[in-house]
């Protein structure tokens, strides 16, 4: 059956005209689109990757030297953890010191320096014991003086300093004494022994029964019965 033109369906929107002006809206807005970067873009972006190119290096030898560091770090931290919980055993009332250094200037105004590697103090006596005492003294003649011995204590109110257990003296012109105890006054520099000495220096030897040092006046005294051997063949007895 032949159906007459004029009553074809037909649909609106193909039978609408074409809008020049959309149609050229719609191709744009679904072209891609390509930025354009300007200058001051590209100088902002060269100058962060240079940056970046610097800060690599930097930041992967941190972390090297970290893990280098790390242990000693640990080690530091345990030692420090150690001397505190031996220091917490120290009962209450007593003083104990390690690694002391003490500094002063005596009746002449000449210093000297009293060194330890422990202190005990005891809260009823004003007497120090030390361990490892050594004492370092400047004459008034430029003279030094190093005494040390295993064990001492000190009286800090007088300034007198008692060795035992070997003591060593030894003086910069060469004068080394050796003795099982000895006095030394910190304050007028006077050091004393009443027990046998044993002399070295220079001169040759000597040994005798006590002997008494008085820096301040340039004094030197041995008590006898003694012997004294020079060096070069000279023999007293």
């Amino acid at each position: 059956m032949n159906i007459p033109s004029n009553n074809r369906p037909q649909r609106n929107d193909f039978s609408q005209k074409k809008n020049p002006q959309r149609h050229h809206f719609f191709t744009q807005s679904t072209t891609h689109h390509h930025p354009r970067y300007n200058a001051a873009y590209l100088a902002n972006r060269s100058k962060t990757l240079r940056r970046i190119k610097w800060a690599l290096p930097f930041l992967a030898l941190f972390f090297f030297m970290s893990i280098i560091i790390y242990p000693e770090i640990t080690a530091f931290v345990n030692a420090n953890k150690t001397t505190l919980k031996n220091l917490s055993k120290v009962p209450i009332g007593d003083g104990h010191l390690i690694d002391v250094t003490y500094r002063g200037i005596n009746a002449y105004h000449c210093p000297y320096t009293l060194t330890a590697d422990t202190l005990y103090q005891n809260k009823r006596r004003n007497i120090l014991t030390l361990t490892t005492p050594q004492a370092d003294i400047l004459t008034t003649n430029g003279t030094w003086i190093l005494v040390h011995a295993k064990q001492g204590t000190y009286a800090q109110k007088n300034q007198i300093l008692d060795l035992t257990h070997g003591v060593t003296l030894y003086r910069n012109d060469g004068l080394m004494l050796y003795s099982p105890f000895a006095d030394v006054n910190l304050n007028s520099g006077i050091i004393a022994s009443h027990t046998w000495v044993h002399a070295e220096g220079p001169f040759g030897t000597l040994d005798a029964q006590g002997y008494f040092l008085s820096q301040h006046d340039g004094l030197a005294q041995f008590r006898g019965p003694g012997k004294l051997i020079f060096y070069g063949g000279n023999k007293i007895q």
